[in-house]
């Protein structure tokens, strides 16, 4: 079964969550009724969907002047504002415009943000990978219907990365993941998040399997609400990170293969949409089982309290 960044990072912090969805199929229904506002992953959807529209209007995104970008982001706003009420629940018209503008302010930093990479370097924006199924030959920057295969147990990975910059030579890589989300207070002391953070160390891995010849990866995390440098990891510090990151995926396989699915962390969030399937009493439940729990996945749980 093929595995995202989201996917795994379930299966390293809530392995009966990860059951629960991917291997039974556990979801609730979407019900499509007009809200007065995006809920925080749709809202996400559209920042990054703003992006991708407007970087593919523009022939080089490194090289653009301000007004480029700008008229990139008009005519991706433009064409958003038309289409998506069309085929999904949006605000009504006054919220929708000032929704589509708050994220199109969003999309400006994530545009913005950076200082140039090199001479010659190709952006991408929305760049899928290990897709085998895939018609597409895509050869820019890489080929995404290669099979991309992490950790010991050779498990399969697909995703889409937000963005990639290219040096020309193919020695040097820079892979931004855009957040819509709050930016944390901690951010710049972030490597690994006890499990959260997952996708700067698990996409240098897939650069690295997809563009050989690379030896430079700058992976950074983008926060658009904020006017911060980006979060980046490089060198030694994210192949430590690779290196962890891949061990406990090993061992959260393994905990599986031996029946030991419990809650962990993020089983208790309150974004978590299987709370309902946990006890009512949720807070005095997680006080007499957390012990438990951490001594029956002992392995995984030193994972928890990585930072």
């Amino acid at each position: 079964m093929p595995q995202s960044a989201t996917s795994l990072r379930r299966l390293l912090r809530d392995p009966l969550g990860y059951v629960w969805l991917r291997v039974l199929g556990m979801t609730a229904p979407e019900l499509a009724v007009q809200p007065l506002q995006l809920d925080a992953m749709t809202f996400g959807e559209l920042v990054h969907e703003l992006l991708r529209l407007a970087v593919e209007r523009m022939p080089s995104l490194v090289s653009a002047t301000p007004g480029e970008i700008e008229s990139a982001l008009e005519a991706a706003a433009n064409s958003i504002a038309e289409h998506w009420p069309l085929a999904r629940a949006v605000p009504p018209s006054l919220l929708w415009l000032d929704t589509i503008e708050e994220a199109r302010r969003r999309a400006r930093r994530g545009l913005t943000v950076d200082d140039r990479f090199g001479p010659g370097t190709h952006s991408f924006s929305e760049v899928p990978f290990g897709t085998p199924e895939s018609q597409a030959k895509r050869s820019d920057p890489w080929r995404e219907d290669q099979e991309v295969l992490i950790g010991r147990f050779g498990m399969l990975l697909q995703g889409r990365i937000d963005r990639v910059d290219v040096k020309s030579d193919r020695r040097g890589v820079r892979m931004s993941d855009y957040k819509t989300g709050k930016t944390p207070r901690d951010l710049r002391d972030v490597i690994l998040g006890g499990g959260a953070e997952v996708q700067r160390a698990l996409y240098a891995v897939t650069i690295k399997q997809l563009i050989p010849e690379v030896s430079t990866i700058i992976s950074r995390l983008v926060y658009l609400d904020t006017m911060e440098p980006p979060a980046r990891l490089e060198g030694d510090v994210l192949e430590q990170a690779e290196e962890t990151l891949l061990r406990f995926i090993d061992i959260a396989v393994e905990g599986l293969r031996a029946g030991i699915a419990y809650p962990g962390p993020d089983a208790f969030a309150g974004y978590n949409q299987l709370r309902i399937a946990l006890p009512a009493a949720l807070d005095r439940y997680q006080g007499r089982k957390d012990e438990g729990f951490n001594a029956a996945q002992h392995k995984l749980a030193p994972l928890w309290r990585e930072r």
